[in-house]
């Protein structure tokens, strides 16, 4: 098996949605959550020996299509969705 192997997750958080129960709070929530999936990430890659990596060098672009959110017919009414990361 190759050092390079591996696999990507994507971590995607809606603040729209949860607004509605939440108000304000909403944004500050969502990246709660977010930060907590990405722990729990962290620690059943470190069960297994592996490790979890940021790819901040991604294009915003590149990850809406990966990610699916680049069906602009499905925002027609709404929000639109976009990526976002962090480079920390």
């Amino acid at each position: 098996m190759s050092d390079k192997a591996g696999f990507y997750v994507g971590l995607t958080s809606i603040t729209w949605r949860e607004a509605w129960k939440y108000g304000e709070r909403a944004f500050r929530y969502c990246q709660h959550d977010v930060g907590h999936a990405l722990a729990a990430l962290r620690f059943a890659a470190a069960a297994l020996g592996w490790r979890v990596q940021l790819m901040p060098e991604w294009m915003m672009h590149t990850l809406g299509r990966l990610l699916g959110l680049n069906r602009a017919e499905d925002f027609a009414d709404a929000e639109r969705e976009t990526p976002n990361y962090s480079s920390r």
